[in-house]
C-alpha cells in the first residue's frame, strides 16, 4: 500500500508517521518530497520491496506523476490552520481523508488504521 501524507509545514507530518508506524508491523520505507525528485520516487516504487510505503510531501498531491500511485491521500493539519483555508487546501489535493492532529497523536493514528 502507497500512502500520500500532505499538510502544511510544521504540521506534525513526521512525528504522525513515525508514531503510525510504531504501531505496525510491517516492512516499510519513507520518501520525502524535501529530498528525493519525483521521478527518483517513482524509481523507488518500480523496486517494491515493501509492505508500506509512505510518501510525505508539503505539495505531494500538486504532483500528477505521484497521484496516479498512491492508494490513499492523507491530509495533516493541526489547530494553526483556518478551518476554511483547510477546506480549499484539501479540496484542491484531492485528499481521501483528512486528519486532525491530536495532542499525543493517538485519536490521529486510530483515524487511519481505522479508515485503512
Amino acid at each position: 500500500m502507497i500512502i500520500g501524507v500532505s499538510g502544511l509545514p510544521k504540521s506534525g507530518k513526521t512525528t504522525f508517521i513515525n508514531k503510525f508506524l510504531d504501531k505496525l508491523d510491517v516492512n516499510y520505507m519513507i520518501l520525502d518530497t524535501k529530498q528525493k525528485t519525483i521521478e527518483n520516487i517513482l524509481q523507488n516504487l518500480k523496486s517494491q520491496k515493501y509492505d508500506l510505503i509512505i510518501i510525505e510531501g508539503h505539495k505531494l498531491f500538486l504532483e500528477k506523476n505521484l497521484d496516479k500511485v498512491i492508494d490513499l491521500k492523507l491530509y495533516i493539519y493541526n489547530n494553526n490552520i483556518d478551518k476554511l483555508d483547510l477546506l480549499d487546501r484539501a479540496n484542491k489535493s484531492k485528499s481521501d481523508l483528512i486528519i486532525p492532529i491530536s495532542e499525543n497523536y493517538n485519536a490521529s493514528i486510530d483515524i487511519l488504521i481505522n479508515h485503512i
